[in-house]
């Protein structure tokens, strides 16, 4: 279950700013995914908490025609909250989402941090660079653009930006042969780890999804990405692809349990 007294802090201060359906439910999503990054949330599961949320701000202002804002605020938070917890109930019967104590957090990294774990220099990155699952705030896409790097990201819950495509790597085709440099930095081959250790059929999905991946790769292109995933890497052809891993370490110089890989698309 989403942590009770956080998500509604987030309703108040959100309701208060009278913002429309899908602006809340945008809200609403980015603090379940900060809280568990793993969290379903498919375009259909995103469409029935935009209906969720269309729904109590449309209540809201009828309330707040008879009753002060801050009244009518308080009632919208306490149905809304209400309603999604019984939604992840019926959606999350497992309750994959922890509490406060429990969370499985996502957190957003520099730049410099994900390049350098990745190893990868930005003076020699291979262009045009798509960045899967770039977070909300696409950190290392500005970082690249700002150095003058044809740079992109996608992510379900990212802020707008002309650069940045809102939508999880399931909704997105890439088109063969069309990317210099494709990075997932503590995203994509996170959730496949996540996925292939539950044993359910979305680790195929990912499986066809990181093939399509690579051959969206222009030849020398690579796709570099942490952690690492040997159970699909070990398979791959070795007159196509060149696979390359680098060990990780923490802030204190202990070696992780994963390394990072570079795919890299022969000529």
């Amino acid at each position: 279950m989403p942590a009770a007294e956080s998500l509604v802090a987030l309703l108040a201060s959100e309701l208060r700013a009278e913002p429309s359906g899908e602006q809340l439910s945008l809200a609403v999503a980015r603090h379940l995914q900060r809280q568990n990054q793993f969290v379903d949330l498919s375009p259909e599961r995103l469409a029935e908490l935009r209906e969720l949320c269309e729904q109590a701000v449309a209540h809201l202002f009828d309330v707040m025609e008879g009753d002060s804002q801050e009244e009518a605020v308080s009632e919208a938070v306490h149905l809304l909250s209400q309603e999604i917890q019984d939604w992840f109930a019926r959606r999350e019967p497992g309750a994959n989402v922890p509490s406060t104590r429990q969370q499985v957090v996502c957190s957003e990294y520099s730049a410099t941090l994900q390049l350098s774990v990745l190893g990868l220099d930005a003076e020699t990155l291979r262009e045009p660079v798509l960045d899967l699952g770039c977070g909300e705030h696409a950190e290392l896409v500005v970082a690249l653009r700002q150095r003058g790097i044809e740079a992109f990201g996608i992510d379900r819950v990212a802020r707008p930006a002309p650069f940045v495509l809102l939508g999880d790597w399931f909704s997105r085709r890439l088109d063969p042969e069309t990317w210099g440099t494709v990075i997932s930095h503590m995203a994509f081959s996170n959730h496949f780890v996540h996925q292939d250790r539950r044993g359910g059929p979305e680790a195929a999905l990912y499986a066809q999804k990181y093939m399509e991946i690579l051959r969206s790769l222009l030849p020398g292109g690579t796709f570099a990405y942490a952690p690492d995933l040997p159970f699909i890497e070990e398979h791959l052809p070795e007159d196509e692809y060149a696979v390359e891993r680098v060990s990780v370490r923490s802030e204190d110089g202990e070696l992780l349990p994963y390394a990072a890989t570079r795919v890299t698309r022969g000529e």
